[in-house]
């Protein structure tokens, strides 16, 4: 859902992508004036000419226009209004005229389009005041603004930082004269959420709040789904602020607090703003108990999940897809496979077993429990309705036969898959390389790789782990080298799992130097080692009659903010036992 510059949520998601009207200045709002064309641009623009006297025949404040009309509408389109502006444009007082007298007129509707360039001809002009006059008519109008109206303000009273110094231009926008009123104002915090300005996104609330002007229960949405992700204080202090200023929180205001506190495993909070939500009489939706089933089945608390699920079928808000998909991903993971089938059977009376994302996720829970024969029958059904399996369908098949050890059904399907299609991608081979991985191949491992990268796709940093746990696995340190250094050179960045790959293969291959290397470079690229890592080398070191250094790096873990495990201290012990240290192991 998402908030047009009106503060309406619609049905883009916060993530959609936002149309920039044409008329916006194109430049990335640093305030440096793009260079303007010699022949007139397109009224997709707005940049203008340099202020120029011409001869015209129209007296100043004349309105006895009769525009073009669109026979659609019956009224002019806005490329008409802009084009009429436009013939203005080298007498600045007179094209204000106009553009007040087009909006005077029955038949004509100013738009976005024309609103703005008025106000780069102002600004262009430097008249500041009259950008005021400009700006009210079209708040009065209600007239969406979209970016470039900010920009080409921001930019005429100075400002160079673009769309986020909206929080300083805000008080000089006063001093000026250009007041926001609550249509604005929800859109400016929607265009700063959206552009990934949360921070300055609240800058302006909270002076639109100071202003005394109430923000819509959609911009306090908006402003939540933007802080949810990182800060739950905010959130939970921005549903107080909602009642504080008498605005009613409705259920997509309730849904996100929820989902924020279920995710931060503040479950009997999330049930409290559960119970205040049927309090005040906004019945919970079916998105509100779907994002109840999902937040309960990552605390591992599925019974309950099921218990929400089940009161959802007997009541008016039914479970519509995503529910079911969700609950069914979860049981899965979990190894429910009687909730599994039981959910399906459910799926299936209530018509939603009709697109390749429903029988996928079927294939893919039934996999997760075990029951691939279940699973390959469901794949089965899906192509006899004529629905064609996706590379994520196939996918979740050839993973299931793996976990079972059923690498012959496996490569039927891959082989299935470069004959007829989809295409294996990346994933499918690293479900085969983690296979060959795992069962102690790492030359067929291996061999997968340069497989796949053959076939053109180059390798990310899950591929590149995964070859290189089965290379760590049997210590061929050569080989892992080549890996390791191949994905730096293509643009790969080693993650916590690669550098803990290579010192485990280094250990492997009894080669300290080497590990002390590696850890020394995780160090300095500023990834966190874990502690599955410093054991590796701890064991490494000690290995190579290393002690000291082995002990060094223990008394480090402290600095890393890791504890030591149960596997640290053994190895300690084991070095330590070997040295014939009795005395430091029994202390």
């Amino acid at each position: 859902m998402e908030l047009c510059c009106s503060g309406v949520l619609g049905s883009g998601g916060i993530g959609a992508k936002t149309p920039i009207a044409s008329g916006v200045l194109s430049s990335g709002g640093t305030g440096v004036r793009t260079p303007v064309a010699r022949k007139h641009r397109s009224s997709a623009g707005l940049l203008v000419a340099p202020p120029k006297r011409r001869p015209t025949s129209r007296r100043a404040g004349s309105n006895k226009l009769a525009p073009p009309c669109d026979e659609r509408e019956g009224r002019p389109g806005a490329q008409n209004v802009v084009h009429m502006l436009r013939s203005a444009a080298a007498d600045p007082a007179e094209a204000l005229q106009l553009f007040k007298s087009v909006a005077q007129q029955p038949r004509i509707v100013h738009t976005t389009e024309s609103c703005n360039y008025m106000l780069e001809l102002m600004r262009a002009h430097g008249r500041v005041r009259d950008m005021a006059q400009v700006f009210d008519l079209m708040q009065r109008q209600i007239v969406k603004a979209n970016v470039g109206t900010f920009l080409t303000i921001f930019r005429s009273l100075g400002m160079e930082g673009g769309l986020r110094s909206a929080p300083v231009a805000l008080p000089m926008m006063k001093e000026a004269g250009i007041v926001l009123n609550s249509y604005t104002y929800n859109g400016l915090i929607y265009f700063l959420v959206k552009s990934g300005y949360d921070r300055e996104a609240m800058e302006v609330y909270k002076v639109m709040a100071t202003d005394g002007i109430v923000p819509s229960v959609r911009t306090y949405s908006v402003l939540m789904l933007a802080f949810g992700k990182r800060d739950v204080e905010t959130v939970v202090w921005l549903l107080r602020e909602m009642e504080d200023h008498g605005v009613k929180p409705n259920v997509y205001s309730y849904t996100i607090c929820i989902r924020v506190l279920g995710q931060a495993g503040r479950f009997e909070e999330a049930y409290k703003i559960l119970q205040k939500m049927e309090d005040e009489g906004c019945k919970p939706d079916v998105v509100t108990n779907t994002v109840l089933i999902q937040i309960l089945c990552d605390a591992g608390r599925v019974s309950d999940a099921k218990d929400v699920f089940w009161k959802m079928k007997a009541s008016d808000q039914k479970p519509d897809r995503v529910t079911y998909i969700t609950l069914l991903d979860k049981c899965g993971d979990n190894g429910d496979s009687r909730s599994v089938i039981e959910i399906w059977n459910a799926m299936k009376a209530d018509g939603y077993n009709d697109n390749v994302v429903a029988y996928t996720a079927v294939v893919d829970a039934l996999c997760q429990v075990g029951r691939v024969d279940e699973a390959s029958d469901v794949f089965d059904q899906m192509k006899q309705k004529g629905i064609e399996p996706q590379q994520y369908s196939y996918n979740s098949l050839i993973s299931g036969f793996l976990k079972a050890d059923r690498l012959n059904h496996a490569l039927e399907l891959f082989n299935h898959m470069n004959i007829h299609g989809p295409t294996p991608n990346g994933y499918t081979y690293v479900l085969f390389i983690n296979y060959y991985g795992k069962s102690g191949e790492s030359l067929k491992a291996i061999k997968r790789y340069e497989l796949m990268k053959s076939k053109g796709i180059v390798p990310d940093v899950v591929a590149g782990n995964a070859v290189l746990y089965s290379l760590a696995k049997s210590g061929r340190l050569g080989m892992a080298k080549r890996v390791f250094h191949e994905l730096k050179s293509i643009g790969v960045c080693p993650d916590n799992i690669t550098y803990t790959m290579m010192i485990k293969c280094c250990s492997k291959a009894s080669n300290a130097d080497e590990a002390m290397k590696v850890f020394s470079e995780m160090i300095e690229t500023r990834c966190v080692p874990d502690v599955l890592a410093v054991n590796s080398l701890i064991d490494t070191l000690y290995k190579a009659g290393r002690g000291n250094e082995a002990w060094k790096i223990f008394h480090e873990l402290k600095e890393m903010n890791l504890d030591p495990t149960d596997c640290t201290y053994n190895t300690l012990l084991a070095g330590l036992g070997r040295e014939g240290k009795v005395k430091e192991m029994k202390t």
